[in-house]
């Protein structure tokens, strides 16, 4: 029996080996969504390539979002983006809903690591992703407060 921590470590340990970027906390995004109709939507650092919307307070296995941007090219989606406007650097593969005030959602932010080579980033390792539940028309929220 081994511990799972190993386990990861020694596969981490293995994507390295083989020309994977290592873990950078640095590039994990920070997000907050704004409190007015409809939220504004910011991360940080360096910008994103996926930008997703769910109903809910989670994001289930094989659920779909309500709305999606994914940057054309790597990570081109810049922050901010306000819920809904498609930026010019970016693709909709759906048109934004309207968000229910008093209703919870949940923003996803997808980016690539920015040391990773160009054949690198199909490893999941090489990419950083950060969930924020958030309540439409409340409180700003941000991935950074401390929940009681």
């Amino acid at each position: 029996m081994y511990k799972r921590g190993g386990a990861w470590l020694g596969i981490a340990g293995l994507l390295v080996a083989c020309g994977g970027v290592p873990y950078d906390p640095q590039q994990v995004p920070q997000l907050q969504v704004t409190a007015q109709l409809p939220p504004l939507l910011q991360w940080s650092p360096g910008d994103a390539q996926v930008l997703q919307i769910y109903a809910g307070d989670q994001v289930r296995a094989r659920e779909l979002p309500l709305w999606q941007l994914n940057a054309q090219f790597g990570n081109g989606l810049r922050s901010p983006v306000r819920y809904g406007e498609v930026p010019a650097a970016a693709q909709a593969l759906m048109s934004a809903p309207t968000l229910v005030a008093g209703e919870a959602y949940t923003l996803v932010i997808r980016r690539q690591d920015s040391q990773a080579q160009a054949e690198d980033v199909q490893q999941v390792l090489d990419r950083y992703e950060t969930r924020l539940p958030f309540i439409a028309g409340e409180a700003t929220r941000s991935s950074t407060e401390v929940l009681p």
